[in-house]
């Protein structure tokens, strides 16, 4: 996860960020002209690298959260 983090959509970059552990990138993005905001988050867990797509606050890809039992 170190380094440059590009987001491209259609072949345009629509954020770059440079992070160690990760980050969050957030862009619009326009389908059937209609413009969402969209929100996707980087960083490591249990099993590496994980990654987290929103739009408009509705998660598309969510890692597993891992919940401790007690």
């Amino acid at each position: 996860m170190l380094g440059k983090k590009t987001i491209k959509v259609n072949g345009e970059i629509v954020s770059c960020k440079f992070s160690i552990t990760g980050t969050e990138h957030h862009f619009k993005l326009t389908e059937n002209e209609v413009e969402s905001d969209c929100k996707i988050i980087t960083g490591f867990g249990v099993n590496g690298v994980v990654i987290d797509f929103y739009k408009n606050d509705k998660p598309l890809i969510s890692r597993q959260k891992v919940v401790a039992l007690k």
